[in-house]
């Protein structure tokens, strides 16, 4: 499914994202800038010959050199095709930065080169600031108004290969604006990973399953007692079928549910 979620940025202080002070997102921001300021890339050899140009070559190969958005993007996710995959995700790491504070929605993709890149084995130094960008990033989406939480999730999750650590926050925020969230996101995901669509290829199985059992599980009981269509709790229940029985999400198909915003007696939320 074509996906066009941006809004506005709301770098709301106070999420306790940081490891220290609280981070705002400009602020998260800003120290992926500064940490990777003067990043190189070793070598731009491209087993893609047709994916840049001459000139764009030479901006990735420069150090600090501003690189447009759309660059920025493309180059992150043909990074396994680049010999230094490290060097030139640490190159675009400012640039991607800068478009999640612009509201920048869609970076499943981009950010998806985290992944292939193996962020986590960077030096402590470089893993904190990407992992407080993405922190801070989804949880000042889950504290403001919109329905883009489960985008944020999904391109958080392509970056880590797990969603384990933003659906724990998930659960922490236990307010009306986080339920409005969620209810939003239940109802997209009810459908969209089952069958799972090209948007959630870009994770590993692995994590579609640890998505399906925690809609199934704790989403399925949390959206219970907001008040969701019974008929979004049983898909959501469905999705981690009980031993010997088969998943009913082909069955699912073309069976359109209601909107949150079309919910009747649902706690009130911003996104409803």
């Amino acid at each position: 499914m074509a996906r066009s979620h941006r809004r506005r940025s709301s770098a709301a202080r106070g999420n306790g994202a940081g490891r220290g002070r609280p981070l705002d997102l400009a602020e998260a921001a800003a120290r992926v800038a500064e940490r990777f300021a003067g990043t190189a890339v070793r070598s731009l050899r491209d087993g893609c010959g047709h994916c840049f140009t001459a000139d764009e070559r030479l901006l990735l190969a420069t150090p600090d050199a501003p690189l447009e958005r759309g660059l920025a993007m493309r180059a992150a996710w043909k990074v396994p095709h680049f010999d230094d995959m490290d060097g030139l995700m640490r190159r675009v790491l400012p640039a991607l930065a800068t478009a999640i504070v612009d509201g920048e929605y869609d970076m499943g993709r981009a950010l998806r080169g985290l992944a292939w890149a193996r962020f986590r084995e960077w030096p402590p130094s470089m893993v904190a600031p990407v992992l407080d960008l993405l922190d801070t990033w989804f949880l000042t989406t889950l504290r403001g108004p919109g329905d883009g939480a489960h985008v944020v999730l999904e391109a958080c999750a392509a970056a880590d290969n797990g969603a384990g650590r933003w659906l724990a926050m998930w659960e922490r925020e236990k307010t009306p604006v986080a339920d409005a969230h969620l209810a939003q996101a239940a109802w997209w995901w009810a459908g969209d990973i089952a069958p799972p669509t090209i948007d959630w290829l870009l994770s590993p199985d692995d994590v579609i399953a640890e998505l399906r059992a925690w809609l199934a599980g704790y989403a399925a009981e949390r959206m219970a007692a907001y008040g969701a269509p019974p008929e979004l709790i049983r898909r959501l229940r469905g999705l981690v079928p009980a031993p010997g029985a088969e998943s009913g999400g082909e069955a699912w198909d073309g069976v359109l549910l209601p909107r949150p915003s079309e919910w009747a007696g649902v706690r009130p939320g911003p996104c409803t």
